[in-house]
């Protein structure tokens, strides 16, 4: 019954140790993802809208085709969260990305619709922050 024990011990205490190895790799690849983003001069910098979920808008952008990451460095000042926007193959194109943001007709992941902002919507066009 001891021996059980002790066997059942190690096993979940090499589960966690694997599951925190895992964590803490990943947590260091988004890191260095985010890293990129933020020294790279052709990268796109555009706020969220208060209201709507950045995981939409950064879904919607991968589909596309960019690199994107929530900048985490953000305060959440001035109503959004910021969201760095790349593409690998070569520099991102402004109207491409502002059409992919534009598009962008949910507000959260489980599909209401995003706020009345006047962007992502027939209404408005997404900005970026340069501009």
């Amino acid at each position: 019954m001891v021996g059980l024990l002790v066997v059942v011990l190690v096993l979940v205490l090499v589960v966690l140790g694997v599951v925190a190895f895992g964590l803490k790799r990943s947590g260091r690849a988004a890191q260095e993802q985010v890293d990129h983003l933020s020294s790279s001069p052709r990268t796109l910098r555009y706020t969220v809208p208060a209201g709507q979920d950045p995981a939409v808008v950064l879904a919607a952008l991968h589909e596309a085709g960019y690199t994107a990451a929530q900048d985490p460095s953000d305060t959440g000042l001035g109503g959004g969260t910021d969201v760095l926007i790349d593409r690998e193959d070569g520099v991102p194109d402004r109207e491409s990305v502002r059409t992919v943001l534009d598009g962008v007709r949910v507000g959260n992941l489980e599909g209401d619709p995003a706020p009345d902002t006047g962007i992502g919507t027939d209404r408005g066009t997404a900005r970026f922050a340069d501009e």
